[in-house]
């Protein structure tokens, strides 16, 4: 789990979390008002998605809230990547915030759920 801020001014902070950090910053997004967030690969711990991991990890339904009840309280600017070689629900969960977030969602070609494609985001919202 990752969690990051982007060096700057208080004011411009750009927020980016990597896979369950990408649900913490969703939920903190919910009660704070931020000047923008970046999800990378969001981990699926929604309501109508938990149930649909098949994890040794995840022992019980812990989903206490759906995708949309989070995105409708998110009012910051928010961009949500994904990597092409990502299981399929991490892919469908990604694409279900984005599209309840009226977002496109970007598909880093060629990274799964890795560290390489959370450097990858940070250089490509950079610029670099």
């Amino acid at each position: 789990m990752q969690l990051i801020r982007e060096k700057g001014k208080k004011e411009k902070t750009v927020y980016y979390g990597f896979s369950l950090g990408a649900y913490a910053l969703m939920e903190l997004a919910t009660k704070m008002n931020f000047y923008k967030i970046v999800l990378v690969s969001p981990s699926p711990l929604f309501k109508e998605t938990i149930k649909k991991i098949k994890d040794e990890y995840v022992k019980e339904d812990n989903g206490d809230k759906t995708i949309k009840e989070m995105c409708k309280k998110i009012t910051c600017p928010v961009s949500v990547y994904v990597g092409e070689l990502e299981r399929d629900l991490m892919k469908s969960t990604a694409l279900s915030i984005a599209n309840n977030l009226g977002v496109q969602l970007i598909v880093v070609k060629g990274l799964g759920h890795e560290e390489r494609l959370f450097k990858k985001v940070l250089r490509i919202e950079s610029g670099v």
